[in-house]
Parts: structure tokens; C-alpha cells; sequence
């Protein structure tokens, strides 16, 4: 035997290494065709050996088992030369097999059990003395490979506690059966443990009810599928999924694929099996009881026959179950070619070593799915696993042993990235096996070598077989792969600890544990190893080590780091792991800090959160309550409680499940809510950045002024709100719970670059949606208040002196002033104050504003206050808080808005102010209780019963009285009310509006129904104001209207060019939109034609008064300061109150005048300042005009079937001023069109209005009269048209309505001719009228059919129209043109000979008739 060792290692030291434990002599196994051949225990597939961890030879050929055990052959060693030989345990009687059924795979489960799969499907499991103890069909296809997972990573979560307090640790795992057509059962150990001892004899041998199967899919020739581990958890999770695994598998195409599977038993058992199984049980039992009574006696043989009968249906139940198909979340495609031939996982199962056809190696990291190292010209390999001592202070190294049978040696090689240590030869013949030795928990390698014929002998590679020296020298002659020897022990320690806590959470983090590791951190000095490193802390399946610990580490790794370019400039990568490691060291550090002060405060914040806000309510309410802050909103309370509202809101639920989130924070998942820019790659060659980092006095500086360069947010983007909510609860629930713990909290925001704006924000934020419970148990406000602390910041007074010199000018103007000081502005309010005052006005949560604004006034006011008693007096105190009382105010007044108009939670301040929504909200109720259009509007008789609704003396809300006997919110909505108690919005114009904008709204959701159009039209004729009229029919034109009449006119265009348009029209509704549109407009031109006409009537009398006015209003206006040029109507609102603004008055007193001016009146309205912002001087009458001839051409080709035409040839300038944007004003003349171009469109709408009036004359003669044609011209072409075509009957009444129909008596003559001649002559042709036609003059029958002898030529349109002319209409037309042509000339004469004639035609008909 030739050893590979290297030159330092003798050969005698083999025994020291490996240990031949047995030799053994194969010669008993023959095939059954022929007993003198013996077979290979290496070279025939159908041979299957596998070795217990006790040394004993397990041998699976065709359906016998044999074994032999290093025992039997210690006991022969005398006799037979220290060799023995295979024995059959189980022979083809022992067990009941089917026609070919034959072994395909032997597996030890223990050192008394093993475990046999066979080709029908059973899985059988025998003792050693070859009883069957277990027997079960759990597929119909032939098993290929049985296996054990011990891997306590798949298997942790579905151990149940009796396992784990057993002292059977060699049963402790999983049961695996790979099947033929890649069909995977699992069964838990612990399962068949119990059912072999529960099991009797009466019933054959056990079976299971509960295991799983899984097939798996995107894959070919499956070879071996094992659990590797657990499913890598998110970034939000602090350990696994329980329950899921990754499986991995190994065959062709791909030759490697990971699945992912649960392990949970009771989704997966099958009650069918159950019911069958002990069904077949009960059976048996109930027939060996009747035998034994003597009924139905059979022999031995019958007996047995029977029993197999009934154990075989129960044996094939378990087949029918149907396996959950599962896909390939990842493969490794690298070879169509390469088709695995094994794969064997380590102990962790972290590794796996697969080798393949291409005679290759694959070292596989199964965590991260992906190859790590190859080994090259290994063909016809094997590999396996083994655990080695590497010194007195090193745990277990892990070790692959590759058996390469083209080279005849076994190797040992250090995983991941190791030398080899140790190599011997064994010749071309031999098998490895892995096997766990429970004894000594340890994986050891066993090596079969073949030595002679039928002889092998079984050596065992002993744990000391990895030599220190050999390592030692090998790492000292490369430095990189001793650190990368160091980095792995250190992963491989802390995934080792990591396991162990997931075992047991309870344990305490150990020092001789993890201890070492930190020392052994300071020796990586490579920036590469420390950023693998780095990555494996901050992986979420560290999360169960202590932040301690994460924090001394990441401090180890940074001296680590500079160390390691101390002597030299650090390039790009190694300055951007840097960088990395202070933003990450500083986001644990604060980490830490926030968790500590979260944890003081839990329990204060958590009762806070789920204090009911009605017993806060009653609380306050009680005689014995003493500290009520807020009497003021108890009303309110009640009130809203009456309307509905729910104050137990969700938030309460919302927040402490963010509580809860917020104590299971660990440190890794925190980190995932901050930004990290340091992970670019090209970071480090910016100019700037590096500027930064070289002028930086400190890291702290560096960092905040990268953040600053670079404008990145502090902050990720969350993906949901469950992240956003337990993030701000984490920093920022000590805010309410303990005044202690707000300066600290401000120092860690500061710590985290936090600026004031953002720490600001995300209170506002925060704070609103804590629960209303929450917000009413804060205290009231002192200085002892956590919240106030926290506020306290922001009322901090810097412009002391600036503020008293404003003072002084303000007061300069003043003739006198008096001993109290005349103080007219408000203090300035600073960033963060406008901001909270802004979110308090602008949010609908009231209660919480006002809490919020109290302690705001409260600060405000003690702010003042102190700088007035710094300042003996020069500063003033007067109007300190002022700007929050009167927001408290108006939000009063939004509850009673709210409550009266049914918007209970939904009102704002910011929405009151704004007034569209009030008035709106008015409009709606005005027309849902039934508001008769035209009516006069109640508003204007309601000014005189005004309510006074400011708070009164006593604290309470003037308006509280008014709803005390309001049960519900039905009897609290009262438009009137409002109206009553708001004067403000009493205006009948504009509720008119806003109706009109409703009615409008209404019937754009839905146009199919016109009610709402029509009954918004008719609101508009109610309007008084001319202007507000005009203004409001533009208004309805350009945001309702237009862009429908566009649709519409696109359609026309399309049909006019020949495209079949994408939609149809319903005739009816469009007429009708048609009919509205067109009212409207001229209901706009009527309007604008009165302003017009009553401008010029007025315009002398202006001009008169114009001047005296004039002259007074300038006196007036130099009265008046500069500040005082701002409109009232804008000082008024909450936006001034953060503003430099200069009263008329004191400032003590302007929460009295916002009492009595907000909100602000109706004029203020979007709606109403649109409509004061019509430029009526600018509306063109022509333009409408134009309109309204369009919208009556669209009616037309709605209504008919005439030929569309296009819009260009029809309007001027080609339809450009059409439906445009503020399609009635121009702000410069429009270009009259040449007199060609008009001639062109009179002539194309002249030729339109004769067609049009073939299908419909009344929308004919409209439209004509639109488009300014002569209308007696036109009414002449369609008389003449109508005549020509046969329809006598409308031509009289048309002709009737003739100013001079004499003018057509020549035409009408020439129409009668061209009739009698077509009928003549059709009469000449039939013979029944000869005799007739013998009796008629000749002169005038030839001068009638001549048709083109002068006088009346006939009128060649005629034939082509009427086609069936009439002889009696005829008769009466003639008559008609006799009734009005001269009675002289020849032209009289011709149609009295052709009256004459007809009267006879007709005479001679009747007779021969």
C-alpha cells in the first residue's frame, strides 16, 4: 500500500490515523441463476451496502440481506485468520415479497435498526437479527435511495418534547425515501419510535399514519434529494420560517436544484390512510379472536395466507396519497452534460459535495446556493464527510474525503477552502460511508477497500487524522489562506452558537463561547475577509446574538481594518468598508440606547395605548377629578358619542401592535430601516466625498457631511406602514412616558443626523396616529411633563433684542401709548412650530390637535413670560399663546361645522377655512331635503336669528346649548343652523353656485341621466347677479360641458372623413344633452348681451362719480401703513398667525376678532373667487354664437341621417376658436376671414341646410337661421325640392309661409309639365289607354311630351325624384300656378291648355274605368 503522506508524516504513523476495524470475506453472495458466481460488492448496482456507526456491514442483492459486524469477526479472529464472512439475515421466505420485487437501497438507521427499500415501493425496517419490524407502501414507484436527516436545522421544529427529553439520540431526526420518478417521503423518526413500541404481533408488523411526500419538479434523473437547511429568513425576521426547509437535490438538468418544503405533520395526514390502517388492524385482531374460539380451525399455512392478505391492503394505503408538487426556487445549469452520480451532505448540512460524469467535484454552499470549489480529473469518485481535531483549543474541523477510483487513493481535504491534509491508497475498488456516532456526536468516514477476490477490509479514519504541523505549516506559508482558515472558524463559531440559542432561546450569551471570537476578530487584517465577515453579522440569521455583542464586534472589525492600512494609503474598497463600519457601529450604538429607554418607558406608553378613551372621558368628567386639562372638549365628547363616533378607534390596535414590533426590535432589522449611500462601489472615487473625509475633524463630521453632499434621506422607504409605525414608536414612545428619558432620546436622534425638521416631522406624524385613549391620558402641561420637555426646544426665544426693536418702531407711530404696552404683532414663530400649528390645522383628528395645541400655548406662554422677566419688562409678554388659543377656537367651530353638516371625523380646520367644502356640504343638504329650484332661498331670512357660538364666560362652547337636545347625528345635520349661526355663508348667489356645481358633479358621475343638468340649469336662471350668472354658465361650459362636446365633435369629424368611429351615440340622451347645452348658452348670450347694454347705459354716470370717489379713496389709502395694504379677507386665516404680520389692533385682542371673522365668508371660496375672476370684458357674443350654432349642427347629425360634414368648411378659421380653452374670451380681436373664405362657408352651409331640411325642416330652418343664411331664399329651394320630389302635401304648407310665393309660379309650371309628360307618356305606351290618348289634342299632347319646347320646359329633376307622379296632385298644382300667374302671355296660355288637358285625361279615365 503506497501512502501519499507528505515527507514529515512516517509510514508507521498510519495506525494513529486509520483503523482496519474487520476484513470480510464476500463469496456467499451469488446470484440465483447461478450459485457458483460471486458479485462485486463494488462494481454490480445491484449490490447496496451501507455501515453502522458500530462498524456492523449491512449487504442489500436482488431480495436477500446480509450482514457481518466488527464483533462476529473479534470472535473469528482466532479460527479464521481474522477474516468473516457475510451471513444471510433475510432470506426469500423470511419475507413476503412479489413476483421481482428486489432490493434497491439498504440504510442503518441505527445500531439495531435498518432501514431496506425495495422495488415494488415497500419500505421495510428489520432488527438486526432480521425481523421485520416495520413494513409500508408509501408509493407505487420503486424506492432508489433511504437515507437519515439528522440535521437539527430541518428537524428542530416538528421534534416533538418526548424525543428531546429521551435518551435515544440515535433516533432523533428524519426518515428519507427517494423514489424512481423523483417522488420524496419523509417520516419523522419519532414517529416510527412510537409505532414500533405500541405495536403488537397480533397486527404485523408497524406502520405510520403521519409522514409527507413532495414531488420534485424542473428536474431529471433525481439521484439523491436531503434537507440542507432552513429557508433563509427575510430581513425583517429574526430567525427561520418554522416549518419550511430547503431541500437539495442532485441530478440532470439541471444537476443541481433547491426546493422549498414544510414539515409540518398535522397539515399532511391523511385520514383516509387512518381509517384504512386501522380498519386492517381491526380486522386482525377480530379474526385471531374468533380463531382462538374455534371457528373456521385453518392450518398454518391458511393462517399466514390471511394475515398477508390483510396486511398488504393496509401496507398500500399509504400509496394512494397524492405528493404536494414542489418547484425549484433556484438551479445551477453549467453542462447539459454533467449529470450527478452522488451528492452527500456534511453534518450541518450547510455543505454538500456532489460528483458527476465529467469526473469533477463540486463543493457546494447550500445556504447561498451556489458552487464554491472544484476538483478536477476525479472520475468514477466518491466523497464523504468526516470531523477531525485540530488542537486542544479548536472545536472540530470539517473534512471531505474524496476516494477517486481512477487514481486508487483516498484523500482528506480541509472544507471550505483547506489544503489537503492527509491521502493513502486503496486501489481502484472501495466505497466510503459517512455515519454519525451518537456516542461521541461526531460525523467519522468509514472506508470498504477491496484487497483480494471476495475479501475487503472495512477501515475507519480516526479523528486525529488532520496532523496540526502539516496545517500549521501550510497556513504560514500563505498568509491569506490562514485568515481565510481563521474567517472560517469564526463563522463556523458563531453559526455553532447560533444553533445552539435556537435550541434553547433561554440561554445566556456564554463569554468562553463567544469570548474568543472577539479576540480572534482583531487578527483579520484583510479588507476582503472582513467584508465577508461583516456580511455574515449583519445576516438576519445572527439576529439571535446579543446587540452587545454585535457592537463590540463591529468595533473589533473597525481596528481590524485600520490596522490593516496603517502603513499604507487604503484604496477605494477598503476607505468604502470603512465608511460602512462607523454608519453601521453608530446605527447599533444608537440601537442599543433607544432600546433602553424604550424598555424604561414600555410599560408607562403600553397603559397609555390602551386606556379607553371613554374612561378617560368619565375620569374627567367625575366630581373627584381634580387635573381634568381639558373641560373645554368634554362636551364635545358626548356629542360625538351621540353622532356615532367610535372613540376606541383602530389606531389602539394599530399602536400596540407597533409596541409589539417594537419590543421584538433586534438590531439587524433596525439597521434595515436606515439608508446606507456606503455601499457604492464609487463612492470613494468622488473628489468631494474624499475632501470630506480627509478635512474631517472627527467621524461624526464625516458622516453627517456625506449625508449632507450626497441629500440622502436618513431613512429608507418603508415598504408598508406596520414598519413605519414600529420604527416611530421605538424612538419616540418615551416622548409621552418619562421625562427622563427626552434628553437622551434627543441625543441619539442627533446621534443618527437627525436633524430638527425631520425629528419634527416624524413626531407629527407619530402623534396623530397614537389612539385617542393615548392623547387624553397625556398630563396637563407643566414643567414636569414629558412632552412638554420635549416641546420645550421649540419655544426657545433667540430674537429677544430684535423683537423689542420691532416693538419700539411699531410704537413710534403712536402719538401716546399708554403704560400697557401696545404690542401689535405676534411673536415670530419659528420652522418647527409652523409646522406643528400647520398639521394641527390641516388635520381631521381635532381631538388631538387641540391636546397638541394646549401644550403648545401652554410652552408658548411660559416661554414669553421667562424672557420678559430676563428682560425686566422690554420684552413683552402679551400675546404669548395667542396664536393657539385661536386655533383651539376655530377647531370648536369645525366640531360644530362637523357635527351640523354629518362630516363627523372628516372636517378640518384647513377645510373650513378653505369654505368650498362647507358651502358644499350646505348645497347637498339643501338639495337632499328637497330644495324646490327657484324658490327663494331661506339663507336670506336666516341672517337676522343669528347664534352666537364663541366659548362663553364659562368655558363652554356657545353652540352646545343649541345641540343639547340632539339625540343622533340625523337631528344634529341642520343646514339652517349653520346658516343661522354663520352669517357668512347666508348669500344666495352662492349657494346657488354651489348647487349648480353640485347638480353638475352628480350628472358627470353618471351622464346617462340629464335630471341633474337640467335641474342645475334651471339654479342658474335662479342666480341674481348678472356677472355671477355669466360667470357661472362659462364656469359649467369649460369644466363640465366642453370636454364632452369635444368627444362629440370628434365623432362628427370621424364620420365625416369615413371612419367608422369607436363608440356609438344613443340619439335620444344626446338630443336631450344637445337641448341643455344649447339653453345654456343662450341663456350665457342673453346674459352678456344685458351686462352689455347695461354697461353702456351706465357708463356716463360712472365717469361723474368716478372722480369724488377717487379723490376719497386716495386720502384714505395714505392713512393706512404699508402693512396694512394686505387684503382682510386674506389677514383673517390660520396662515396669518405664522406670519410678520402688523395688526390695526393689540394683539391681546385678535383672538376676539377671530371669534368674530373666521371662518371666512363665502367670498373666499375657490368657487367664488373663480367667478369674481370672469373676465366679462373680455366674452365675445360671436363666439357664443358660434357655439351654440355648433351645438345645434352636432343636434342635427344626432336627430338625421344627413352627411356629415367637417367642421373646417362649416366655421371660420377653420373651427380653431371651437371648444379651446376659455372658449368665450379673446384676448385680442379675431381676424375677419377674406370674403372668398366666406363665400366658400355660406356656400357649403347653404348646400348642408338644403340637405338637412330633406330630413328635418324644423332643425333646417333653426339652424339656418344660426348660421345667418336668408331664410326665404332657402324656404323657395326646398318648396321647389319638395314639389319636384311628389310631396304636394308639405309643399302647401310651406309654400303658404312664402313671403312671395308668386316669385315661384314659372317653376312650379315647369314641374307640372315634366309630371303630365312622364304621365302621358307611359299612358301612349299601354294599350288600355289608345282610346284616351285617340281623344286629346294633338298640339297640346306634342308641345307637353316635347318637354324641351319653350314656354316651361320641364323640370329634368322630376324624373329623377318622382318617380310615380300623380295625375290629380298635378291637377290641383296647375291650379295653384293658374290662382297666381298674370292671366296673359304665352306662359298663362300653355298652363291653361295643360289644366284643360289633365281635366280631360282624368274625365276619360274615370268614364272607362
Amino acid at each position: 500500500m503506497a501512502s501519499a503522506l507528505p515527507s514529515s508524516v512516517a509510514t508507521d504513523a498510519l495506525d494513529d490515523v486509520r483503523m482496519v476495524a474487520m476484513r470480510v470475506d464476500s463469496s456467499l453472495l451469488c446470484t440465483e441463476e447461478d450459485l457458483h458466481v460471486c458479485v462485486s460488492l463494488y462494481d454490480d448496482p445491484r449490490v447496496h451496502v451501507d455501515v453502522a456507526d458500530d462498524l456492523t456491514l449491512v449487504v442489500g442483492f436482488q431480495r436477500k440481506l446480509y450482514t457481518v459486524s466488527a464483533l462476529e469477526d473479534m470472535e473469528t479472529s482466532k479460527s479464521d485468520g481474522h477474516i468473516a464472512s457475510l451471513r444471510v439475515i433475510v432470506d426469500m421466505e423470511d419475507v413476503h415479497l412479489e413476483e421481482k420485487e428486489q432490493v434497491t437501497d439498504v440504510k442503518w438507521l441505527n445500531r439495531e435498526l435498518f432501514c431496506v427499500g425495495y422495488t415494488s415501493g415497500v419500505v421495510r425496517i428489520f432488527n438486526r437479527m432480521g425481523d421485520v419490524l416495520f413494513e409500508q407502501k408509501l408509493h407505487t414507484s420503486a424506492v432508489q435511495k433511504v437515507d437519515v436527516n439528522r440535521n437539527i436545522a430541518t428537524i428542530i421544529a416538528a421534534r416533538r418534547t418526548s424525543v428531546l427529553l429521551s435518551s435515544e439520540t440515535d433516533m432523533e431526526g428524519e426518515f428519507w425515501v427517494l423514489y424512481a420518478d423523483s417522488t420524496v417521503a419523509v417520516i419523522q423518526m419519532s414517529e416510527i419510535v412510537a409505532k414500533l413500541k405500541a405495536n403488537s404481533t397480533v397486527f404485523g408488523p408497524a406502520q405510520v399514519s403521519k409522514f409527507r411526500k413532495f414531488l420534485l419538479r424542473d428536474q431529471k434523473d433525481v439521484v439523491a434529494a436531503f434537507p440542507c437547511g432552513p429557508v433563509r429568513p427575510t430581513i425583517f425576521q429574526s430567525h427561520s420560517r418554522l416549518g419550511v426547509y430547503t431541500i437539495v437535490s442532485a441530478g440532470s438538468a439541471p444537476f443541481l436544484a433547491f426546493y422549498q418544503a414544510g414539515n409540518d405533520q398535522n397539515s399532511i395526514i391523511h385520514l383516509a390512510h387512518i381509517a384504512t390502517a386501522i380498519a386492517s388492524k381491526a380486522a386482525g385482531a377480530v379474526w385471531n379472536f374468533a380463531t382462538s374460539w374455534g371457528w373456521r380451525q385453518s392450518t398454518d399455512g391458511e393462517e399466514q395466507a390471511n394475515y398477508t392478505q390483510l396486511g398488504a391492503g393496509a401496507t398500500d394505503a399509504a400509496a394512494d396519497h397524492v405528493p404536494a408538487p414542489v418547484g425549484a426556487t433556484r438551479s445551477i445549469y453549467e453542462d447539459e452534460r454533467r449529470r450527478c452520480k452522488a451528492l452527500v451532505l456534511s453534518p450541518t448540512g450547510r455543505l454538500a459535495a456532489v460528483s458527476d460524469t465529467l469526473g469533477r467535484i463540486l463543493l457546494v454552499d447550500t445556504a447561498r446556493m451556489m458552487v464554491i470549489r472544484m476538483w478536477k480529473g476525479y472520475r468514477n469518485a466518491q466523497c464523504g464527510w468526516m470531523q477531525g481535531t485540530e488542537g486542544p483549543r479548536r472545536p472540530l474541523g470539517l473534512y471531505l474525503v474524496i476516494f477517486s477510483a481512477q487514481r486508487g487513493i483516498v484523500e482528506v481535504w480541509r472544507a471550505r477552502y483547506g489544503p489537503r491534509v492527509f491521502s493513502f491508497a486503496v486501489g481502484n475498488s472501495a466505497k466510503l460511508f459517512t455515519q454519525f456516532d451518537p456516542a461521541t456526536r461526531r460525523t467519522k468516514c468509514i472506508v470498504l477497500s477491496k484487497t483480494s477476490d471476495n475479501v475487503s477490509e472495512l477501515i475507519e479514519l480516526k479523528p486525529g487524522l488532520p496532523n496540526a504541523s502539516i496545517l500549521l505549516k501550510y497556513f504560514t506559508q500563505n498568509k491569506l489562506q490562514e485568515e481565510n482558515f481563521l474567517l472560517h472558524q469564526l463563522i463556523g463559531g458563531l453559526q455553532a452558537y447560533v444553533k445552539k440559542r435556537r435550541v434553547d432561546t433561554t440561554q445566556a450569551l456564554e463569554q468562553d463561547a463567544l469570548g474568543p471570537l472577539l479576540v480572534e476578530i482583531g487578527g483579520l487584517s484583510s479588507s476582503t475577509t472582513i467584508q465577508t465577515l461583516l456580511d455574515v453579522l449583519l445576516g438576519a440569521d445572527m439576529a439571535l446574538l446579543k446587540t452587545s455583542f454585535l457592537l463590540k464586534a463591529l468595533e473589533k472589525l473597525q481596528l481590524a481594518l485600520k490596522n490593516g492600512f496603517t502603513s499604507r494609503t487604503p484604496t477605494g474598497p477598503e476607505l468604502s468598508l470603512q465608511w460602512k463600519l462607523l454608519w453601521q457601529h453608530r446605527l447599533v450604538s444608537a440601537f442599543s440606547g433607544f432600546q433602553t429607554e424604550f424598555e424604561r418607558g414600555k410599560r408607562v406608553f403600553t397603559s397609555m395605548v390602551q386606556a379607553s378613551a371613554r374612561e378617560m372621558i368619565s375620569q374627567s368628567g367625575s366630581e373627584d377629578q381634580q387635573s381634568c386639562p381639558l373641560p373645554r372638549i368634554l362636551p364635545w365628547f358626548e356629542l360625538f358619542r351621540r353622532a356615532g363616533l367610535a372613540l376606541d378607534d383602530e389606531s389602539c390596535t394599530r399602536m400596540c401592535r407597533a409596541t409589539d414590533s417594537a419590543s421584538k426590535l433586534s438590531a439587524w432589522e433596525f439597521m434595515e430601516f436606515f439608508s446606507m449611500p456606503f455601499n457604492d462601489p464609487d463612492l470613494p472615487r468622488r473628489r468631494d466625498i474624499l475632501s470630506l473625509f480627509e478635512v474631517a475633524e472627527s467621524k461624526e463630521e464625516f458622516l453627517r457631511n456625506t449625508f449632507r453632499v450626497l441629500k440622502t434621506p436618513i431613512f429608507r422607504k418603508f415598504s408598508n406602514s406596520a414598519q413605519r409605525d414600529c420604527l416611530f414608536t421605538f424612538i419616540l414612545a418615551p416622548v409621552l412616558s418619562s421625562v427622563f428619558a427626552v434628553q437622551e432620546l434627543q441625543q441619539l436622534h442627533s446621534t443618527l443626523f437627525l436633524t430638527e425638521e425631520v425629528t419634527t416631522s416624524l413626531f407629527i406624524e407619530w402623534y396623530f396616529s397614537l389612539p385617542l385613549g393615548a392623547v387624553l391620558s397625556l398630563p396637563p402641561p407643566s414643567m414636569s411633563s414629558s412632552l412638554q420637555r420635549w416641546l420645550q426646544p421649540y419655544f426657545v426665544i433667540t430674537d429677544v433684542e430684535a423683537a423689542i426693536q420691532q416693538k419700539s418702531e411699531d410704537n413710534a407711530e403712536t402719538p401716546y401709548v399708554s403704560t400697557e404696552n401696545y404690542v401689535r404683532r405676534l411673536r415670530d414663530c419659528p420652522p418647527s412650530l409652523v409646522e406643528i400649528f400647520n398639521s394641527c390645522r390641516k388635520t381631521p383628528k381635532l381631538f388631538h390637535a387641540f391636546v397638541l395645541s394646549e401644550h403648545c400655548g401652554w410652552g408658548e406662554k411660559q416661554s414669553a413670560k421667562h424672557a420678559e422677566e430676563d428682560t425686566l419688562g422690554n420684552y413683552s409678554s402679551v400675546g404669548g399663546g395667542a396664536r393657539w388659543l385661536i386655533l383651539q377656537d376655530c377647531i370648536a367651530k369645525t366640531v360644530h361645522l362637523s357635527l351640523r353638516l354629518g362630516k363627523v371625523g372628516r372636517l378640518s380646520v384647513d377645510a373650513v377655512e378653505l369654505v368650498d367644502d362647507i358651502m358644499r356640504s350646505l348645497a347637498v343638504m339643501q338639495i337632499n331635503d328637497g330644495h324646490e329650484v327657484g324658490e327663494d332661498d331661506v339663507a336670506v331670512q336666516l341672517s337676522k336669528d343669528h347664534v352666537e357660538v364663541s366659548v362663553g364666560d364659562d368655558g363652554t362652547d356657545g353652540w352646545i346649548a343649541t345641540m343639547e337636545n340632539c339625540r343622533n347625528a340625523a337631528q344634529m345635520k341642520d343646514w339652517s343652523a349653520v346658516l343661522r349661526a354663520y352669517p357668512q355663508f347666508s348669500n344666495q348667489n352662492a349657494l346657488c353656485c354651489f348647487r349648480i356645481g353640485t347638480l353638475c358633479s352628480a350628472w358627470n358621475a353618471e351622464r346617462s341621466d340629464m335630471h341633474q343638468l337640467e335641474g342645475a340649469l334651471l339654479e342658474l336662471e335662479c342666480v341674481k347677479s348678472l356677472q355671477v350668472k355669466a360667470a357661472m354658465a362659462a364656469f359649467i361650459w369649460e369644466r363640465y360641458i366642453r370636454v364632452h362636446v369635444v368627444t362629440l365633435l370628434a365623432f362628427w369629424e370621424d364620420s365625416a372623413a369615413g371612419r367608422k368611429p369607436q363608440r356609438g351615440l344613443q340619439p335620444q340622451v344626446t338630443r336631450r344633452f344637445f337641448g341643455i347645452i344649447r339653453d345654456l348658452l343662450t341663456s350665457l348670450l342673453t346674459t352678456v348681451n344685458a351686462i352689455s347694454s347695461a354697461r353702456v347705459v351706465l357708463t356716463a354716470f360712472d365717469e361723474n362719480e368716478c372722480d369724488s370717489e377717487r379723490s376719497d379713496a386716495d386720502a384714505e389709502s395714505n392713512e393706512d401703513d404699508d402693512d396694512d395694504l394686505v387684503q382682510r379677507i386674506t389677514i383673517y386665516k390660520m396662515e396669518s398667525l405664522i406670519q410678520s404680520v402688523k395688526w390695526r389692533f393689540q394683539v391681546k385682542d385678535l383672538h376676539l376678532v377671530f371669534r368674530r371673522q373666521w371662518p371666512p365668508s363665502h367670498e373666499t371660496s375657490a368657487l367664488m373667487q373663480t367667478l369674481q375672476g370672469f373676465k366679462l370684458d373680455m366674452v365675445s357674443a360671436s363666439l357664443i354664437a358660434s357655439h351654440i350654432s355648433l351645438i345645434m349642427l352636432l343636434d342635427s347629425f344626432a336627430a338625421t341621417e344627413v352627411t356629415p360634414i367637417s367642421i373646417v368648411k362649416l366655421f371660420s378659421h377653420h373651427g380653431r376658436y371651437l371648444c379651446r380653452s376659455d372658449s368665450f374670451l379673446i384676448s385680442q380681436p379675431i381676424a375677419q376671414e377674406s370674403e372668398e373664405e366666406a363665400t366658400c362657408i355660406k356656400q357649403d352651409r347653404t348646400r348642408f341646410v338644403k340637405e338637412l331640411l330633406r330630413h328635418d325642416e324644423t332643425l333646417g330652418f333653426r339652424l339656418a337661421e344660426a348660421f345667418g343664411l336668408p331664410i326665404e331664399v332657402i324656404r323657395e329651394e326646398h318648396v321647389l325640392f319638395l314639389y319636384q320630389s311628389g310631396r304636394d302635401e308639405r309643399a302647401d304648407l310651406a309654400i303658404g309661409k312664402m313671403q312671395r310665393p308668386e316669385r315661384l309660379v314659372l317653376k312650379l309650371g315647369a314641374i307640372a309639365r315634366a309630371r303630365l309628360s312622364l304621365i302621358l307618356r307611359r299612358m301612349k305606351t299601354q294599350a288600355e289607354y289608345a282610346v284616351v290618348m285617340s281623344m286629346l289634342p294633338a298640339d297640346v299632347f306634342a308641345w307637353v311630351t316635347s318637354d324641351t319646347q319653350p314656354p316651361l320646359v320641364a323640370d329634368p329633376l322630376v324624373e329623377k325624384l318622382d318617380t310615380t307622379p300623380s295625375l290629380t296632385s298635378t291637377h290641383y298644382l296647375l291650379l295653384q300656378c293658374l290662382a297666381m300667374i298674370t292671366p296673359t302671355g304665352e306662359e298663362f296660355e300653355k298652363v291653361s291648355a295643360m289644366s284643360v288637358l289633365v281635366k280631360d285625361v282624368i274625365r276619360q279615365v274615370k268614364r272607362q274605368l
